[in-house]
């Protein structure tokens, strides 16, 4: 005898590893699609931001130090420090162009992210609208009783929703919370109700 509960529980695991894959499927596509200067300026990016580019950072640097002050003999850079100065300025140069490409693929990849939830949520209220509008079908053919209030809210949420006219709602509620940062209006260019 199966146990019902276990045959749900396998489908939801299998739901979460389909989805799941198909999400590294994704990310493998952004990945495969970068060319191989921009992925080797992700590596170093990402090393640079680790804890150990801060330790070989001040390893190097308190290395220079003391032996331009210690070794005086010897010294190629004396205080105070011109040379030290000028390779820590063309350091932060390059080092800032490294992390700010990296962080132009990073963000060139949330907004693809974003793009794909906004449209996976767009797909999901067109088939929620439709499964509401098939059970008040549903329950008008059975006869069933609907009291007013209810049945006002269930045609109201039957209706397809205008993605502009939500736009426009929450431009206005954000443009009363901090009326500094009003957003631009993004949806002016005619209505695209769905």
């Amino acid at each position: 005898m199966t146990n019902p509960a276990r045959g749900q529980k396998s489908a939801g695991e299998n739901a979460v590893k389909r989805n799941v894959a198909a999400i590294a499927e994704v990310e493998d596509a952004v990945r495969r699609g970068r060319s191989k200067t921009e992925a080797r300026i992700d590596v170093i990016a990402q090393f640079l931001g680790r804890p150990m580019f801060l330790f070989i950072q001040l390893a190097w640097m308190t290395a220079w130090l003391l032996w331009n002050v210690l070794v005086a003999r010897y010294a190629f850079d004396r205080p105070p420090f011109f040379a030290l100065d000028a390779v820590l300025s063309v350091e932060a140069i390059v080092v800032s162009t490294f992390v700010l490409i990296s962080q132009r693929s990073m963000s060139a990849a949330d907004n693809r992210r974003e793009h794909l939830n906004l449209q996976v949520s767009l797909l999901a209220e067109a088939e929620m609208t439709n499964a509401l509008n098939l059970l008040h079908r549903i329950s008008r053919h059975l006869g069933l009783p609907a009291d007013a209030v209810s049945d006002a809210e269930a045609l109201e949420l039957t209706s397809r929703t205008d993605i502009v006219e939500v736009a426009k709602h929450v431009d206005e509620k954000l443009a009363a919370e901090t009326p500094s940062a009003a957003p631009r209006p993004s949806h002016e260019h005619g209505n695209h109700n769905r």
